[in-house]
């Protein structure tokens, strides 16, 4: 009975003792392809004496670690537009702009691409200072707060200044930032909500909560 007893304890002591995240390095690659199809029908009303529908062009791109590759990308309306063009945006976004000034009773747009997707689990080594100095302008849109990721949300920003106090390096930073996330917010799907708010009262989301709350 006494050694039981001695047993038992163990048990508990293990089961309250506090546990340390570790953190691990993954190497590898990861690879995917993918067929998307995205078709819509817009129904006209009777008044309507204009219809322009836009669509933002997928792109190919590289990083250090993800590349995304598209191709037979097809746009498509039935009845076909009136007026079609094609336009870049204030942030470098393609989209194609299509008008019907003879306006149907109904049109059929489908957008469709295949794209090939890259994940290259590699070492990044940078020594990039923290916090990041001489940011270029066209980066203002990109560190403003949204209803997403409310980066002005008071317990948001205290808990960075915590998270990132004494760091000197992008790289600590981030770590440190998704090393609390990983931590601390477990995985649902799907959320209530997506944005970092519900995120950080919560403790709980899916993969759009764990970006907006780093972000």
């Amino acid at each position: 009975m006494k050694k039981i007893s001695w047993l038992v304890f163990l048990v508990l002591a293990v089961l309250v003792a506090p546990c340390f995240a570790e953190n691990f390095v993954v190497k590898g690659d990861m690879n995917s392809a993918i067929h998307y199809e995205l078709q819509q029908q817009i129904t006209a009303g009777d008044a309507m004496r204009t219809l322009s529908l836009s669509f933002v062009v997928p792109q190919s791109f590289e990083s250090p670690t993800y590349s995304q590759q598209i191709t037979n990308l097809k746009i498509t309306f039935s009845p076909e537009a009136d007026e079609r063009k094609t336009s870049i945006d204030a942030r470098g976004n393609s989209r194609v702009l299509a008008t019907w000034t003879n306006v149907p009773d109904k049109v059929d747009a489908v957008i469709s691409f295949d794209a090939t997707n890259r994940t290259g689990l590699k070492l990044v080594e940078t020594n990039a200072p923290f916090p990041p100095a001489d940011i270029p302008s066209g980066m203002d849109d990109y560190l403003k707060a949204t209803a997403q990721a409310q980066s002005d949300n008071p317990e948001i920003r205290k808990l960075s200044l915590q998270l990132t106090k004494d760091v000197k390096t992008q790289f600590d930073a981030v770590q440190r930032i998704v090393s609390w996330i990983v931590d601390n917010v477990r995985y649902v799907n799907p959320p209530p909500r997506y944005d970092a708010v519900y995120s950080l009262e919560s403790g709980k989301g899916n993969c759009q909560n764990f970006s907006h709350l780093t972000a």
